[in-house]
């Protein structure tokens, strides 16, 4: 498998869209979309390390297929940023929970 390939399947994975992925880190959109066209492992490596943080996934991932962490793993790297907020609702009443979840416009728990 193609280091582009992996990139890709990460993305779909996430259901991240390229689109995101330029906004987000600056990486062109055309750069996806020429590995669609022709899967290639000649990718800068600025482009890898820049993903492999984006994507919460090692280098050594994207190179070489070694250490694969699993969806939820991946997920659960993705929201380490979160990690305060989402400890701090989790301990917050019932009431303050439904007022942040009615900013985000949810359902109010029961």
């Amino acid at each position: 498998m193609e280091i582009s390939d992996r990139i890709l399947k990460i993305l779909e994975d996430f259901k991240i869209t390229p689109y995101q992925i330029h906004k987000d880190t600056g990486i062109s959109e055309g750069t996806f979309t020429n590995w669609k066209a022709r899967p290639t492992s000649k990718v800068k490596s600025d482009t890898v390390v820049t993903l492999a943080k984006y994507l919460g996934v090692s280098c050594d991932f994207l190179l070489i297929g070694e250490n694969d962490p699993s969806v939820k793993e991946r997920e659960a790297k993705a929201l380490l940023p979160y990690k305060e907020i989402i400890d701090s609702y989790k301990n917050a009443t019932i009431k303050s929970r439904n007022l942040a979840r009615a900013a985000l416009d949810l359902p109010p728990e029961k």
